[in-house]
């Protein structure tokens, strides 16, 4: 079991009680489901941030076609030697928490939205989830040989306090070429990827993850473009024109990187 420390006034918090609390009588129950929701109404910049039910239900949909598989595979990889406990922060709907479960000693997710977390919980009650913004984490300091932040959001200082000497921290982003036959259908411009850096650490590892997908149905695509901001943000004529003609086969073209630090 992981552990917690208060959100409000960082002491600990027992969490082998319901509701579990800390020595200063910040209590916070525990959800049916399982996970904790250690995100205080004051931590909030919206009333629900991160996914909504619709981008989490689509998430689920896509990645349980099986599509992104070879991703796990990478990411096993980069945990190797590193795996004793680890954190999967913005953990999302948990697909990937649970399939590198297997790869790890530990493994633990937290995630900004409610409902991500909640549909992580659904699917996978063996696992500990938390509601948590990876600005101010609710764990203890030093005790995670890895946090993850797949496609994610990281903050160097939260991470950084919750590894324990020697705790890397692993990372997985874009290139200008993922979904190259989307984007190129979607926009007259295709711009490159952010730059991916983690401000005081050095890149020990970076290693390519590209893979060509073959699509199986035609509506498949939709599933995976209804998980992206492009389902969104794209002009309607041709997001609607690609979905009339969707490409048979699409680009996967990510970067994977192990990174070391220290506060």
């Amino acid at each position: 079991m992981a552990r917690y420390r208060c959100p409000i006034c960082r002491e600990a918090l027992q969490a082998d009680i319901t509701p579990v609390r800390c020595v200063n009588g910040h209590s916070f129950d525990r959800a049916k489901q399982g996970y904790l929701n250690l995100l205080p109404v004051q931590n909030k910049r919206s009333k629900s941030p991160g996914d909504s039910k619709e981008m989490v239900r689509a998430r689920r949909d896509w990645l349980s076609l099986g599509y992104y598989q070879p991703i796990v595979s990478g990411v096993s990889q980069l945990l190797d030697g590193i795996s004793a406990n680890v954190l999967d922060a913005g953990c999302g709907e948990g697909y990937y928490t649970n399939a590198l479960a297997p790869f790890c000693g530990a493994i633990c997710g937290s995630d900004i939205s409610k409902e991500a977390v909640l549909s992580a919980s659904r699917q996978y009650p063996d696992i500990e989830f938390s509601v948590a913004s990876n600005r101010d984490l609710p764990f203890e300091n030093q005790q995670f040989s890895a946090v993850l932040s797949l496609f994610g959001f990281p903050v160097v200082e939260e991470f950084l306090r919750v590894l324990r000497p020697g705790g890397r921290i692993i990372t997985v982003d874009p290139t200008r070429d993922h979904l190259i036959e989307l984007k190129e259908a979607l926009y007259s411009e295709v711009k490159p990827a952010a730059q991916s850096g983690l401000q005081g650490c050095t890149v020990e590892c970076e290693v390519p993850i590209e893979f060509q997908m073959r699509i199986a149905q035609p509506g498949e695509v939709e599933k995976l473009l209804a998980m992206t901001p492009h389902y969104y943000r794209a002009p309607k004529d041709k997001l609607a024109a690609l979905l009339d003609e969707p490409p048979k086969t699409i680009s996967v073209s990510l970067v994977g990187r192990i990174w070391s630090g220290q506060l």
